[in-house]
């Protein structure tokens, strides 16, 4: 396994820690790691890069991009590759894509079939692959595919031999690359073009999400926690994260696995940190506001109460400040960790209605 790969356990039976490795891994208890004093243990990671992994494909109107998308995903050199597609009442050429696509390669993928006759949203669509992934299928790893990203061909053996040896949720994600309308490059780094950093503690992905789902891999243990998706869960990916990071792993390969395309149509997209990007951002994130950070953050609690899980502090944290006076928030939020990068990012944290 080349490159950097960084795992982190925010909650565990015996406590809060961070694993940060490179290669083989050295393990940093979090409290001593927030205190600048480092205790370092070697530990090393099993290779699943072999290992059945099955590919979660959500479409909409999606043709112009799909052909360039199923042609990477058969290119994968991971020999274990099954990959179910659901379309979501598609107007254009996709449906026939997607037929054709699954004729020319008999066994390795499935169509299910959407009886709805109008768009259910991508939030209905992808509820509709997990809960087949769940009911219907055995692999050990789920990956997530979006219909306008390029993968790189060893997307998945590399995610995989990062996954640790471990039953508790465990998700790992990548970089990615940034591509144009034109399919020209505009940055190397998706995170460093978002200016995000992947390395943040909990504290911070509670109120800002860097986890990508179609960069990221997860273990059944972490679909089985995260699922059903509740009504407070602002995208699936960022759910995702705060699960495994809540419950189990979340870990970081520092090496760009595919292309992603920003373009009009994208449901979040990567504008860049930018002039436009922060005035948005300085008038409050509609998506991302500080009432539905906290409605996350309370159902993630309610679920990991509900499956018998500790409480991370960073979460209660969080929920205590609920209800404060804005100059209360504003220092416990500092001082908890609560903070987006870039300081203009975190206005409507400190200044936002709850």
């Amino acid at each position: 396994m080349s490159g950097v790969c960084e795992v982190r356990i925010l909650s565990s039976a015996s406590g809060a820690v961070n694993y940060r490795d490179t290669d083989v891994g050295t393990l940093v208890p979090w409290r001593l790691f927030r205190l600048g004093r480092l205790n370092v243990q070697e530990t090393s990671a099993p290779d699943h890069s072999s290992a059945p992994a099955l590919v979660l494909l959500a479409t909409h109107n999606g043709a112009p991009w799909l052909p360039e998308q199923l042609d990477s995903l058969l290119r994968q050199n991971h020999p274990a590759l099954h990959i179910v597609v659901r379309d979501d009442a598609s107007t254009d050429d996709t449906p026939n894509l997607l037929r054709r696509w699954c004729e020319r390669t008999p066994g390795r993928v499935t169509l299910l079939t959407n009886h709805s006759d109008s768009a259910e949203g991508h939030r209905a669509n992808f509820s509709a692959l997990v809960t087949h992934a769940l009911q219907c299928r055995d692999e050990p790893f789920v990956l997530f595919c979006d219909q306008d990203d390029i993968w790189h061909p060893n997307k998945v053996s590399v995610l995989l031999a990062c996954m640790p040896e471990s039953k508790e949720p465990a998700l790992v994600f990548s970089d990615m690359r940034v591509l144009g309308p034109s399919d020209g490059p505009v940055a190397a780094s998706f995170l460093r073009h978002q200016s995000l950093s992947a390395r943040a503690p909990l504290p911070r992905l509670l109120v800002q999400n860097h986890v990508s789902g179609c960069a990221s891999v997860v273990n059944r243990a972490a679909l089985e926690l995260a699922w059903p998706l509740p009504e407070a869960a602002l995208i699936h990916d960022w759910w995702l994260a705060l699960v495994c990071a809540s419950a189990g792993t979340l870990a970081y390969k520092d090496q760009a696995l595919l292309d992603y395309r920003q373009h009009g149509s994208n449901s979040i997209g990567a504008p860049g940190y930018n002039t436009r990007y922060l005035w948005q951002r300085a008038a409050g994130e509609r998506r991302t506001g500080l009432r539905m950070v906290y409605a996350q953050a309370a159902a993630l609690e309610a679920r990991l109460r509900e499956r018998g899980r500790p409480i991370p502090e960073a979460l209660s944290g969080l929920l205590e400040i609920r209800g404060k006076s804005r100059f209360v928030r504003f220092k416990s939020l500092l001082s908890g960790g609560y903070t987006r990068s870039g300081w203009i990012r975190n206005l409507p944290l400190w200044f936002g209605r709850e």
